[in-house]
């Protein structure tokens, strides 16, 4: 069975970037992210960084902070209770075009916190980018040079 959590499949996927190690949030048995949602971005996500970002936030309410470990950007939002809507700029980003995958909160995730969506697109240096995050939301954003 999975375990009870607060937030969203997002809100928990954004921990591994936003917090400074992700031993603190992925601690509990491999069985638990077996063929989740989500599981692949875990695959993919580095243990030590070499350059952090802060984007925007306010603090108990939201966080947006984007993290490079080689030549990939890995971007990372978390929202409180009360969610928000957030548009920013991809001007962090050293290259003229990149590979996005957006994993985001899905419509339903207030009442069902395992759903999420996830979106690949090409992203430019300085493209606003809109993110939505839901109550107790985040979004998680991998950023490889194209």
């Amino acid at each position: 069975p999975n375990p009870t959590v607060m937030g969203t499949r997002c809100h928990q996927m954004a921990m591994p970037v936003v917090y400074e190690s992700a031993l603190t949030v992925i601690c509990d048995s491999p069985f638990n992210y077996r063929d989740q949602p989500g599981a692949d971005f875990l695959k993919l996500v580095p243990a030590t960084w070499d350059e952090t970002r802060y984007i925007e936030g306010y603090p108990g309410e939201y966080i947006i902070l984007a993290r490079r470990s080689g030549p990939v950007w890995y971007v990372a939002g978390m929202a409180n209770e009360n969610g928000r809507s957030c548009r920013f700029l991809l001007d962090f980003l050293e290259r003229e075009r990149y590979r996005a995958i957006l994993w985001e909160d899905a419509g339903d995730s207030d009442s069902e916190p395992s759903h999420l969506k996830k979106e690949r697109f090409e992203a430019r240096a300085g493209d606003p980018l809109q993110v939505k995050m839901n109550r107790g939301g985040g979004f998680t954003l991998l950023l490889e040079p194209a």
